[in-house]
């Protein structure tokens, strides 16, 4: 009996005004999955449905609905790819989101995923569900200089605080670690500590960084931000200073002043008093 109702359904469709075949198909569709049990038939049904009203938002779910239940995810990756043409604005973009979602999430085809959420960015630059996964995305493929473009921008656009200070860390790891770039990586940890001058991590990078590139003056300069902001380690940082601009950069007069300040603060600090006799 509702094999014989599909194949008059679908006789009758040929014959039938767009409005009721879109109805039409929606009912064969019903009896495939629901009195057939041929999920995977009422799927076709309803790819033809969505040719005939490719912005019919119900439709498409029910096509969503099924590839959940048949894994008929390739199939709907070429229903998005067909529908494409036939949105624009918000809807448009959202729909490109979810063929680069199927890709990656259930095709699991990770370079066409990211040709699909890069193609989003081609439309909308600052969408942050596509940079968020091009970020995991290139992590993983190795793609380091995509990585910092994608993460830079994303510090940019996201209005969380907290996380443009991690994103900014994250580059200067990525620059350091995978591009051996130690001055974009030092570029990258004061932009974060320009979003918080107190922030300890972004200062203990950039003291190892300004030693491994031998760049006194920058490390005087952190040195100075740290006496200032803890006065737990004042005395110790001036006594760094002092050392620096009488041992690297050879500038007697300043290394004198350097000492002269850590005794204002300390006079019994063995180190100034020992160095400032022997100067």
């Amino acid at each position: 009996q509702w094999r014989e109702l599909a194949a008059l359904l679908l006789q009758r469709n040929n014959h039938l005004e767009p409005d009721e075949q879109l109805l039409n198909l929606q009912r064969l569709a019903q009896v495939h999955e629901q009195r057939l049990g041929e999920a995977d038939n009422a799927f076709i049904v309803l790819q033809n449905a969505n040719e005939i009203a490719p912005d019919d938002a119900h439709v498409m779910s029910e096509l969503e609905r099924l590839a959940a239940i048949t894994g008929q995810w390739r199939d709907l990756y070429e229903v998005y790819e067909a529908t494409l043409p036939h949105l624009d604005g918000d809807a448009k973009l959202d729909l490109m989101l979810k063929s680069a979602d199927v890709q990656r999430d259930k095709i699991g085809a990770r370079d066409e995923a990211i040709r699909l959420y890069e193609r989003v960015l081609g439309e909308s630059p600052e969408s942050e569900p596509a940079l968020r996964a091009l970020s995991e995305l290139d992590e993983q493929a190795g793609r380091w200089h995509e990585l910092v473009e994608v993460l830079a921008t994303l510090a940019e656009v996201t209005p969380n605080y907290d996380e443009k200070k991690q994103l900014l860390q994250r580059i200067g790891r990525v620059q350091e670690e995978q591009l051996k770039d130690l001055d974009a990586a030092v570029m990258a940890w004061n932009q974060a500590l320009e979003l918080d001058e107190r922030d300890k991590t972004a200062l203990k990078e950039l003291e190892r960084l300004q030693v491994a590139r031998r760049d006194w003056r920058s490390l005087i300069d952190i040195y100075e931000k740290e006496a200032m902001l803890d006065s737990a380690v004042e005395v110790e940082r001036r006594v760094q200073i002092a050392g620096i601009y009488e041992q690297y950069l050879k500038d007697i007069d300043k290394a004198i002043a350097a000492y002269e300040d850590v005794l204002g603060i300390d006079p019994a600090n063995a180190t100034a008093l020992d160095r400032l006799e022997a100067l």
